[in-house]
């Protein structure tokens, strides 16, 4: 580590060594995140053990990294039966509940 960041040139950085380009951010890190928050019309659920949900009487995984995490359903005005997931503001994932097996 102390080669690479320090001694050893590189080609991408002109030249340079990582050490010699890094540059301190000016915007602080806060000291703690804001609440997750989501919108009333969205079914808000709690990301289980090994990033499992249950909706509407099917287990659907989502993601493991998303543990302990609240997830937004929102309906699709457009599609009757389905979803957009959502982590704060961002979609991860669309949910065709009609597309679902019983077995699910």
């Amino acid at each position: 580590r102390e080669i690479y960041n320090n001694q050893r040139p590189h080609e991408a950085l002109a030249m340079q060594t990582p050490a010699q380009r890094y540059r301190m951010s000016l915007r602080p890190m806060p000291t703690s995140l804001a609440p997750i928050e989501y919108s009333e019309r969205d079914h808000v659920i709690t990301v289980g053990w090994n990033g499992f949900v249950k909706f509407q009487g099917h287990k659907l995984r989502l993601s493991s990294a998303l543990h302990r995490l609240p997830v937004a359903l929102r309906p699709d005005d457009l599609h009757d039966g389905c979803f957009d997931l959502y982590f704060c503001h961002q979609r991860f994932m669309r949910l065709d509940m009609n597309a679902l097996t019983a077995s699910n």
